[in-house]
C-alpha cells in the first residue's frame, strides 16, 4: 500500500507535509476522504443510486506502449497549419505528454500529396491528382518538400512520438501504384537517416466515392507488396512496419467494406505488420447530444471490431489490429459536441473496448483539426478529451483484465494499475446516465480489508456541453508557464465507490490479486 501512497503524493504535490499527513493516516488506519465529491452527500442519495456488481476476472494480454495515439491530418499540410505550429513548444509539449504514442498523418489528401526532395516552397498543383477523374478545387496534387519532411521529423524526436505516414496510393500506371515519388521519400530519408511506420492510402474502399476512381483490395494488396519491396531496399528501412488497408465502416450489414478487407489481406499476405481500419459513431452533421449519451450507440464499436477480428483471423490470424483513425463523429465531428465535456464518455468507452477486445493501437483523429480536435482551434489551449487522454496514459497501465463487456449506461473496465504502483488496478469508466450509480467491486478488483483508493472523477464544469473540466471538482487548465497542473486524486477508504450522473472516471485500487499486476 506504501507505493500507492507514494504515488498519491506525487499526484498531490511535492510537500512533505502532505506526504506525511498520508503516512501518519496509513499507520493509524483512518483513511480519510480528502477531496471526495463523488459520493453522494446525504444517505438518502445513495440509498435512491442503483449499486452495479463490477465483477474482474484475471488477467487477459498487454495492450502495447502506444495504444492510446494521436493524428493529424495530411489537410494541414496543404493549408500550411502545420509548417506555422510545428515548432511551437506550446504543441510540442501538449503532444509530449501523451507520449508514448504514434503521430499520425493521413487522411483523404494524403491521396493527393507529392513529394518534392528540392523544392523550396509547397505548393498546390492546378491539375487534378494523378488518375483522379473526378475534380474539385479540394482534390489537386499539392506538394511537400524535403525541409518540411524533416520539420515533422524533428518535431515527432522532440514530442517523443512515433510518425506514422500515409503514402499516396493514386499515383498509378493502371492497375498499378507507381512507387517513383514513394522512392524519392525513401531515398531522401535514407540520406538523412529518417524513419517512420508506414500507410498506403485512406480509406481505400470509398475511393470511388471521393475521387471517382476504383482501386480493388487485390490491386492494393499487390500496391502494398511493392511497397513493402521498396523499404527492404534500404537498410535503414527494412525494420519499418507497414501498416493497412485502412477501410472504413467495416460493418457486419456493409459487405462492401468486409469484402475489400478480405480480399486485400488474400494479396497483401505478409506485406503488413498490422491490419488497420477507421471507426466512427454518427454523421458529424446531424449527431444529437442523445448520440452521445445512447449506449446502444456506444455498443456499435464492439460489434465493428468483433467483425474485423474475425475477417482478419481467417486471413492472417497473427497480426495485431489497429484503429488508425478514430473519434466520435465522422466528417470532422459534431460541432458543440465532439468537442465538449460529453465527447469524453465515447472516447473513454472506446479506450476500454478496443483494449479488451484485443485492438493494439487506437489513433485519435485529432491531436488538432475539425469539431473533434484535442486542442482549441484559436488558443491550442486543452479541450476535455485532452486531459482525459493524459490522465489515462498516467494511471492505466498496459495489463488489461478479463471483465463482461458493458451493454448498458453504466461503463466499466479493468487494467493493471499505473507503473511504479504495484498490486493495484485501474477501474475505470463512464455513467451515461442521469442519476450517480454506486459500484461495488468483485472478482480480482475487490480491494482487501483496509485498502485505499485513488478517484480521479471527472465531471463537466457547466453539464455535459462544457468546454471545462472539473477533476473531483476543480477546474483543470494548464498553468502560467503552459504546463499541467497536478492532476490531484481523492483518496477513499475501499468499499462501494460512487459514478456521478453523466460523468467518467478513475478508481486506482490497491490489494490486486492478479500476479501480472504486482510489479506495477
Amino acid at each position: 500500500m506504501t507505493a500507492l501512497f507514494v504515488f498519491a503524493a506525487k499526484e498531490f504535490s511535492g510537500n512533505f507535509l502532505v506526504r506525511a499527513l498520508m503516512l501518519v493516516m496509513l499507520l493509524a488506519g483512518t483513511i480519510g476522504i480528502f477531496v471526495f465529491t463523488a459520493q453522494p452527500p446525504h444517505s438518502e442519495a445513495r440509498d435512491a443510486a442503483p449499486t452495479v456488481v463490477f465483477n474482474v476476472g484475471h488477467y487477459s494480454h498487454d495492450t502495447s506502449g502506444a495504444f492510446l495515439s494521436v493524428a493529424l491530418d495530411t489537410a494541414l499540410i496543404r493549408s500550411g497549419w502545420l509548417w506555422d505550429h510545428i515548432e511551437s513548444e506550446q504543441l510540442v509539449q501538449l503532444t509530449s505528454l501523451l507520449a508514448p504514442a504514434y503521430l499520425r498523418i493521413g487522411g483523404t489528401l494524403a491521396d493527393c500529396l507529392i513529394f518534392t526532395a528540392n523544392g523550396t516552397q509547397r505548393r498546390v498543383y492546378d491539375e487534378c491528382a494523378e488518375g483522379i477523374t473526378y475534380c474539385s478545387p479540394d482534390v489537386r496534387n499539392f506538394s511537400m518538400t524535403g525541409s518540411e519532411w524533416t520539420q515533422i521529423h524533428d518535431f515527432c524526436q522532440r514530442a517523443g512520438v512515433q510518425l506514422l505516414f500515409d503514402l499516396n496510393a493514386l499515383l498509378r500506371n493502371g492497375d498499378n501504384w507507381d512507387p517513383t515519388n514513394a522512392k524519392q521519400l525513401l531515398d531522401f530519408s535514407d540520406e538523412h537517416n529518417l524513419s517512420a511506420t508506414w500507410q498506403l492510402g485512406n480509406e481505400p474502399n470509398s475511393f470511388k466515392h471521393k475521387f471517382n476512381v476504383t482501386v480493388t483490395g487485390h490491386q492494393l494488396g499487390r500496391d502494398f507488396g511493392t511497397l513493402r519491396a521498396l523499404l527492404d531496399s534500404y537498410p535503414s528501412s527494412r525494420a519499418s512496419a507497414l501498416v493497412g488497408p485502412d477501410v472504413t465502416r467495416p460493418l457486419l450489414d456493409s459487405a462492401p467494406s468486409l469484402s475489400f478487407l478480405a480480399d486485400f489481406l488474400d494479396t497483401a499476405g505478409r506485406s503488413i505488420s498490422a491490419v488497420t481500419w477507421h471507426h466512427y459513431y454518427v454523421d458529424g452533421r446531424s449527431a444529437t447530444l442523445e448520440d452521445f449519451t445512447n449506449s446502444s450507440v456506444f455498443n456499435s464499436l464492439a460489434k465493428q471490431i468483433k467483425a474485423v477480428r474475425a475477417t482478419a483471423r481467417k486471413k492472417t490470424p497473427d497480426l495485431p489490429l489497429w484503429l488508425t483513425e478514430t473519434s466520435s463523429a465522422y466528417g470532422g465531428g459534431a460541432p458543440g459536441l465532439s468537442d465538449v465535456f460529453v465527447a469524453g464518455l465515447l472516447w473513454l468507452d472506446k479506450l476500454g473496448v478496443s483494449a479488451r477486445l484485443g485492438v493494439d493501437a487506437v489513433v485519435r483523429q485529432a491531436l488538432y483539426g475539425g469539431s473533434y480536435s484535442l486542442l482549441d482551434l484559436h488558443t491550442l489551449r486543452p479541450l476535455p478529451d485532452w486531459w482525459l487522454s493524459v490522465l489515462y496514459k498516467r494511471v492505466v497501465g498496459r495489463g488489461v483484465l478479463r471483465a463482461p463487456l458493458p451493454t448498458g449506461d453504466v461503463r466499466l473496465y479493468c487494467h493493471c494499475g499505473p507503473p511504479g504502483v504495484p498490486h493495484s488496478l485501474a477501474v475505470f469508466g463512464a455513467n451515461l446516465g442521469q442519476r450517480s450509480a454506486l459500484v461495488q467491486l468483485e472478482g480480482a478488483a475487490r480491494p482487501r480489508p483496509a485498502s485505499a483508493v485513488l478517484a480521479y472523477v471527472l465531471t463537466g464544469q457547466h453539464g455535459p456541453l462544457s468546454r471545462t473540466v472539473l477533476l473531483n471538482g476543480v477546474p483543470l487548465q494548464l498553468e502560467p508557464d503552459g504546463s499541467p497542473p497536478l492532476l490531484r486524486p481523492a483518496v477513499l477508504p475501499a468499499g462501494v465507490l460512487c459514478l456521478p450522473p453523466l460523468s467518467v472516471a478513475f478508481f486506482i485500487v490497491h490489494g490486486a490479486r492478479v500476479p501480472e499486476c504486482h510489479h506495477g
